[in-house]
């Protein structure tokens, strides 16, 4: 059937609003959630509260921050630097060329906002607008072409009202509310050939969940917190359209899955100058089993052959980031940060696809704040980002050949304000 061909391409494409997924954090996590964390590769974040960002990595938290309000407020650029090879092994019955695509992910800039309210002594309460997920992705016409994908585009935007009680000197709980608001768009070539998009899915979803923190203070010296967040369970509900469908536009949902996580740290103060902190953050990327895109065209026999040529095996696994970072208080003004994390991949080589060509991934940090005033400081971070080449074309059905690979590094600034008053 002529509609055959087309699955094999929608496979792709719809797959491909993961396909940059290696580029940040396991998976399509993003962690620019703030400045002062990404200075120090999100090392210790569950249990320092630097400022108002705390929100998101652990509402128990907040109670260590001073004054009555604390906000937090900047965003980090995302300067990705993803390239494709690729050797097809058959095109059309015939050896392909080689493609080369570079920079296949977008640049992006990714913004954050927190704010918190000290109600008593052992209260507090606290909104945090961030984004944990997310990805934009452009692949060539060449490429487009010859397995479909061209352009992809997640957003997800969370809203965390938080909580946070103090039971005692040593203990403190939190909790939050995770209301997560996201969109897609995402365009390709559907016929091999084709110069111009002819499929395109759009849609958008609220969902919700809940994050769970405890910080333990071991001594006046040592610290640790942690922090569990929910899975989330988002359908991405909105319309299909183009050559598949002679040109109309039909209902099309996708449905994605935000794995749980568990995040344990580790916070101890050497001396007046000096502290060390560590991190470990598991991600249960084993919920992401399959990715099932459905269109409802009103013809039970086209949706049956369709929506099954869109099932794409995921087979993900769970995945461990291991962080360590150190902070050093120069003077009353000036904090430095620096840190190392290893971020292991959800994908095996058996699974990997063009579609997701995630890789293991190794960050350097460096980072700072400086206080202009009592009630306002900036913060700065940078991290490097080292991506193991991975081979691609493994489980591609014959698209693309053993020999295609996808490397690259990715730098990511970020800038804020914070402060309390």
């Amino acid at each position: 059937m002529k509609i055959y061909h087309n699955r094999l391409a929608q496979s792709a494409i719809l797959g491909s609003l993961f396909a940059a997924p290696n580029l940040l954090g396991a998976g399509f996590q993003l962690a620019e959630r703030s400045a002062s964390g990404l200075g120090r590769a999100f090392s210790g974040e569950a249990s320092i509260a630097d400022d108002a960002s705390v929100v998101s990595s652990n509402p128990a938290a907040m109670l260590m921050l001073g004054g009555d309000w604390n906000y937090s407020v900047g965003g980090g650029y995302i300067n990705p630097g993803a390239d494709a090879t690729l050797y097809p092994a058959v095109t059309g019955g015939n050896a392909g060329p080689v493609l080369k695509d570079d920079d296949i992910a977008e640049s992006a800039f990714v913004p954050y906002l927190y704010l918190t309210k000290r109600m008593s002594e052992d209260i507090a309460v606290g909104l945090g607008v961030y984004s944990n997920y997310g990805l934009r992705t452009n692949y060539s016409d060449s490429v487009a072409d010859l397995v479909g994908t061209n352009y992809s585009d997640i957003t997800t935007i969370n809203f965390s009202p938080s909580i946070a009680y103090r039971i005692n000197e040593m203990i403190s709980i939190g909790a939050g509310l995770d209301v997560v608001y996201a969109e897609g768009e995402l365009t390709a070539n559907a016929v091999a050939g084709t110069p111009a998009p002819s499929f395109k899915l759009k849609g958008d979803d609220v969902a919700f969940g809940y994050n769970l923190g405890i910080l333990l203070n071991l001594s006046e010296s040592t610290r640790v917190g942690i922090n569990y967040r929910s899975k989330v369970e988002l359908a991405l509900d909105g319309s299909a359209s183009g050559s598949p469908f002679g040109g109309a536009s039909v209902p099309g949902e996708l449905d994605v899955d935000l794995p749980a996580s568990a995040e344990v740290s580790i916070f101890h103060q050497l001396n007046d100058k000096w502290a060390v902190h560590g991190d470990i953050l598991w991600t249960q990327w084993s919920s992401f089993d399959t990715l099932e895109p459905m269109v409802s065209t009103g013809n039970p026999a086209l949706d049956a052959g369709v929506n099954a040529g869109l099932r794409t095996v995921e087979n993900w696994d769970d995945t461990f980031r291991y962080s360590l970072g150190a902070t050093y208080q120069a003077n009353s003004q000036l904090t430095l940060r620096g840190g190392v994390a290893y971020d292991f991949s959800p994908v095996d080589d058996e699974y990997r696809t063009l579609r997701i060509p995630d890789g293991n991934r190794l960050w350097l940090s460096i980072g700072g704040s400086y206080a202009l005033n009592e009630n306002l400081k900036v913060d700065a971070g940078y991290s490097l980002i080292f991506v193991d080449k991975v081979k691609l074309g493994e489980n591609d059905n014959g698209l693309i050949g053993t020999n295609s690979r996808g490397e690259g590094n990715i730098h990511l600034f970020a800038l804020g304000l914070s402060g309390s008053f």
